[in-house]
């Protein structure tokens, strides 16, 4: 941004989202959907589709010990601002 003529660059933490929610609420309310977020996009319907069997396989096997699976996610969100001279 300097090289194009701005001034006082920064970038900064403008949010912090760390979220923890219980897996099987997660595929419940189709959080986990391909089309839900551009992370679960790039995959491909195989890489998808494995990766949802054995999050259910694993949600099994905490409800059989009477547990409950957690995913979570720490996402940061960006701003960078600048003057123009």
């Amino acid at each position: 941004m300097q090289e194009n003529g701005f001034t006082s660059c920064s970038t900064i933490e403008a949010l912090h989202m760390p979220v923890k929610l219980s897996a099987s609420f997660a595929l419940q309310s189709g959080r986990l959907e391909k089309t839900s977020t551009s992370q679960l996009t790039v995959l491909t319907d195989e890489e998808y589709n494995a990766g949802l069997s054995r999050l259910m396989k694993d949600i099994e096997l905490k409800e059989a010990q009477n547990e409950d699976l957690t995913i979570g996610a720490d996402l940061r969100l960006y701003a960078t601002t600048a003057w123009l001279r």
